[in-house]
């Protein structure tokens, strides 16, 4: 790249920035709506494992059986990797 081609990108980005901070600027503003929003749906989500644990207690799981069931997939296949690397059963 030429010490010209530099400087035409440079200057394209001097004129950007305002746009860019502008658009920075209305993304921030959104952040307590979002941060509510975001709250909202990690609260349900544990609402629900905590009944999905509840109600498999009462129908005779143990504890830990039941907190196994309901664990997000990803998590419950690493868990089962690390125990077979592990040797244990």
């Amino acid at each position: 790249m030429e010490l010209k081609e530099v400087l035409e990108i440079m200057e394209a980005e001097a004129e950007l920035r305002p746009i860019i901070k502008k658009g920075l600027e209305i993304i921030k503003s959104y952040g307590p709506d979002l941060k509510n929003l975001l709250q909202g749906i990690i609260f349900g989500s544990v609402d629900l494992k905590m009944a999905a644990i509840a109600r498999y207690e009462a129908n005779g799981f143990t504890r830990e059986e039941a907190m196994f069931l309901v664990m997000d997939e990803w998590f419950a296949i690493a868990r089962n990797a690390k125990t077979i690397n592990s040797g244990k059963k």
